[in-house]
C-alpha cells in the first residue's frame, strides 16, 4: 500500500504539492543509506556519494556542511538496478577544495526521512594506499617467492612491478634483484614447452632492463623474445600479446629490426583476435587481467608514428566502448565481467575473488589513457580502487592483505555479494596492482590540478 502510493506519487509529478505527515510504510524499509568514498575524494577527482533506498526519493535534497558554512548539492537518479534498490548520486563537483564535510541527504516529501555521513576531500587520498601496498610488496615479494612461483606467475608479478616503478612506485633495488632471479630461471626454461611463460618473462625482463639500466637483463629478454618467436608456438592470444608487449619494450632499446618486426606482427595478430564489440576470446583466469590491452598501449607508446598506429588505436577505441558498457551500469562503478557474449555478471563467483580483476582493470584504464587520452577512464579507475576499501554493496573494507575479496552469492547477477576469504586469492598480485594504480592516480590527479590552475583566470 504505502509503497504503491509512493510509486504513484514518484511517477506522477508535480510532487511539490504532496507530502507525508506521519507515513506508515509497513514492511518496506524506507531508510536512506549513504556510501561516500571511504578513502576520501581529491579536489580534481571523482566527488560523489551514492544514495540508495528500497523506496524512491520523491523530493531528494542534499546539503554539505564544513567549518561554519554550508551549501546545497545536486542529487541525480541513477538507472534502475536489478537489486531492488533505487540508486542516486550526490554530485559534489562544485566542491573543489580540501576540507572535512558532513553531508545530509533527505526526502523532503517524507517527514524525518534523512541520512547523514562524513566525507573528506583531501589533496592526496591515494598516498596512504600506495604506501600500504608498497610495504606489503617489500615484505612478501622476495627472491624466495620469485623462485617458488610458477615461471609465468613470477614473470607477471615482476612485469607489474616494473610498470609500477615506471609510474613512480619506489621499489628501489628490489626490482633488479627479482629480475635477476627471473633471468636465471628463464635461461633454463624449455621455450618449446613453455612459450607463454617465456614470452611473459621476456616482457618482464625487457621492462626491468629499461627501468634498471641493466644490459644483461636486456640481452636475456631479447634472447627469450626471439626464441619464442622462432618456435612458431605463439598462436595463442596470451602468448602473442606477451610477445607484442615484449617486442614493444625491447625494440626501442636494442634498435634491432627483428625485435621491431616481432612487435609489429604480434600486435597485428592481437588486433585480429578482438571482435567488433571490443571483446577478446579469453576464458577462465585469463579474463582477470588485461594483457592484450597493455601490450597494445605499450606498442603505441613505443612507436607512435608506426603505420600500424590506426590498427592499434582501433583496439583501444573498441575497448573504450566495451569498458564503458561494463563500468557505467553498476551503482558503484565496478567493472562487470563479460564471460561470453550473453553472460555478463556484476559480481562473479570466482574462487580467487575479484580484487585482481578490478585493480587490473584500473591499471589498464590508466595506462591506456597515456596512449589514447580518455579522462573518464581516470574517474572509473578511482571508483575501482575505492571499491576495495568500502565503496561497494557491503560498505566493507576488503582486507586484501589477508585474502579478502568480494564475490556473488551463488553466482547470481544482482546479489549484494559476500566477503570471500580464500587461500586461492593472491594478496601479492593485488598489492602490485594497487601500488601501480594508486601511483598513477596520484600523478594524473596532480596533472589535472596543474592544468586547472594554469587555465584558471587570474584574479586582479
Amino acid at each position: 500500500g504505502a509503497r504503491s502510493v509512493s510509486l504513484v506519487l514518484w511517477a506522477a509529478p508535480p510532487t511539490e504539492l504532496c507530502s507525508f505527515d506521519e507515513p506508515f510504510l509497513g514492511f518496506v524499509d524506507q531508510k536512506i543509506r549513504l556510501r561516500p568514498f571511504p578513502l576520501g575524494c581529491h579536489p580534481f577527482g571523482v566527488r560523489e556519494v551514492v544514495v540508495f533506498s528500497r523506496l524512491p526519493l520523491l523530493r531528494p535534497w542534499a546539503r554539505m556542511r564544513w567549518d561554519d558554512r554550508s551549501r546545497s548539492a545536486e542529487v541525480h537518479p541513477l538507472q534502475s538496478h536489478g537489486s531492488g534498490y533505487y540508486f542516486y548520486a550526490v554530485d559534489l563537483s562544485a566542491f573543489d577544495f580540501a576540507a572535512k564535510f558532513e553531508i545530509e541527504v533527505a526526502d523532503t516529501a517524507v517527514k524525518d526521512r534523512t541520512a547523514e555521513t562524513r566525507l573528506t576531500i583531501s589533496e592526496d587520498p591515494y598516498g596512504p594506499v600506495e604506501e600500504e601496498a608498497l610495504s606489503f610488496v617489500k615484505k612478501e615479494f622476495t627472491g624466495r617467492r620469485a623462485l617458488g612461483d610458477p615461471l609465468g606467475e613470477a614473470a607477471r608479478n615482476i612485469l607489474i612491478m616494473a610498470y609500477g616503478r615506471a609510474a613512480g612506485v619506489k621499489y628501489g633495488a628490489r626490482l633488479e634483484e627479482l629480475a635477476g632471479v627471473l633471468k636465471e630461471r628463464a635461461s633454463g626454461a624449455k621455450v618449446a614447452s613453455e612459450p607463454e611463460s617465456c614470452a611473459f618473462s621476456a616482457w618482464a625482463l625487457g621492462c626491468a632492463a629499461r627501468e634498471c639500466g641493466k644490459k644483461d637483463l636486456l640481452d636475456s629478454a631479447q634472447k627469450l623474445l626471439q626464441s619464442v618467436w622462432e618456435t612458431g608456438k605463439w598462436k595463442e592470444l596470451m602468448t602473442a600479446a606477451a610477445l607484442a608487449g615484449a617486442g614493444s619494450v625491447i625494440a626501442p632499446q636494442t634498435r634491432e629490426v627483428l625485435d621491431r618486426d616481432i612487435a609489429d606482427d604480434m600486435v597485428r595478430f592481437v588486433a585480429g583476435k578482438q571482435d567488433i564489440t571490443g571483446r577478446f576470446p579469453l576464458r577462465g583466469r585469463e579474463l582477470a587481467e588485461h594483457w592484450p590491452l597493455l601490450a597494445a598501449a605499450q606498442y603505441l607508446l613505443s612507436f607512435p608514428d608506426s603505420n600500424l598506429g590506426p590498427t592499434v588505436r582501433t583496439i583501444l577505441d573498441r575497448n573504450a566502448v566495451f569498458q564503458e558498457r561494463l563500468l557505467t551500469e553498476t551503482p558503484y562503478g565496478q567493472a562487470k565481467v563479460a564471460l561470453d557474449e550473453k553472460t555478463i555478471l556484476e559480481i562473479p563467483r570466482w574462487p580467487r575473488g575479484d580484487n585482481v580483476y578490478l585493480l587490473s582493470t584500473a591499471c589498464s584504464l590508466l595506462f591506456t589513457t597515456k596512449a589514447a587520452p580518455n579522462d573518464p577512464f581516470r574517474f572509473h579507475a578511482e571508483r575501482l580502487v575505492q571499491f576495495i576499501y568500502g565503496y561497494n554493496p557491503l560498505g566493507k573494507r576488503l582486507r586484501w592483505e589477508k585474502g579478502e575479496s568480494l564475490r556473488s552469492d551463488g553466482g547470481e547477477k544482482y546479489r549484494p555479494g559476500t566477503v570471500l576469504l580464500s587461500h586461492k586469492a593472491d594478496p601479492l598480485r593485488t598489492a602490485l596492482y594497487l601500488a601501480w594504480a594508486a601511483r598513477e592516480l596520484r600523478t594524473q590527479l596532480r596533472k589535472a590540478e596543474a592544468r586547472f590552475r594554469e587555465l584558471k583566470p587570474k584574479r586582479r
